[in-house]
């Protein structure tokens, strides 16, 4: 860790040197917050930026980021060791190469506002899971452990999917019936796994997924909006992260 520390001080010297910026990525309730950021300056373990209020937010909210630029060989992670919500500048430190960072999925990604109930058919079997994020190509679902059995949830393993998408008006909900096919499982908790699933590419994208999509994208950055001008105004712009 310490080595790609000081690599990475040292490339991101040089782009403030030529005066380049990064892309900067936090996650926000699924939605990826990505701005450009400049470099202020450089000291020996920690790196100044000025960076977009939204990408100021999260960094107060979650005190890390991960930096993207041609000059890195890999997407790296880094701890907010101040952030100032007023000024929108941050100062970044303990710098690490990752992998399966965010920017690296396909579509984004949206995490629900209330819970939707999706229903799995795989081997003739049909089980409850909990919608847990979608995008208009792929979707999590959270499947309680009684119900995961290691011989039929394998990657590739090919499913059907029913659910229906809420609207403003509950007589109106969507019904969504799609094919797809795992990609990931993982422990989410001790007695839940998430399963990745992705759409199958011969489907044509579901307008109504894509529908749902962008309006929770709207709703997300509405609520990024106020929110950051909600802490602005508790703090009196004088936030800082210790």
């Amino acid at each position: 860790m310490l080595e790609s520390n000081d690599e990475i001080l040292q490339i991101l010297r040089k782009i403030a040197r030529e005066g380049q910026t990064v892309q900067m990525i936090n996650i926000y309730k699924g939605f990826p917050v990505s701005y450009s950021a400049r470099i202020l300056s450089t000291g020996i373990d920690a790196v100044t930026f000025k960076v977009h209020r939204y990408q100021a937010l999260c960094l107060w909210l979650e005190n890390h980021t991960f930096i993207q630029s041609d000059e890195l060989s890999e997407i790296v992670r880094a701890l907010a060791v101040t952030v100032d919500l007023e000024n929108e500048i941050a100062a970044l430190s303990n710098f690490e190469y990752v992998s399966g960072a965010p920017g690296k999925r396909d579509g984004e990604r949206v995490m629900l506002r209330n819970m939707i109930e999706v229903f799995i058919t795989i081997r003739g079997r049909k089980i409850r899971t909990e919608l847990r994020d979608l995008s208009a190509r792929g979707m999590a679902v959270l499947l309680d452990a009684a119900y995961y059995d290691p011989g039929i949830f394998m990657v590739d393993e090919p499913l059907k999917l029913s659910f229906q998408l809420p609207s403003a008006d509950p007589s109106r909900a969507r019904d969504i019936a799609l094919s797809g096919a795992i990609r990931s499982i993982t422990r989410d908790r001790v007695n839940r796994y998430r399963v990745g699933i992705q759409i199958m590419q011969d489907e044509q994208e579901d307008p109504q997924v894509s529908q749902y999509v962008v309006q929770r994208q709207t709703e997300v950055m509405e609520e990024i909006e106020m929110l950051h001008a909600s802490i602005l105004g508790l703090s009196g712009g004088d936030e800082e992260l210790d």
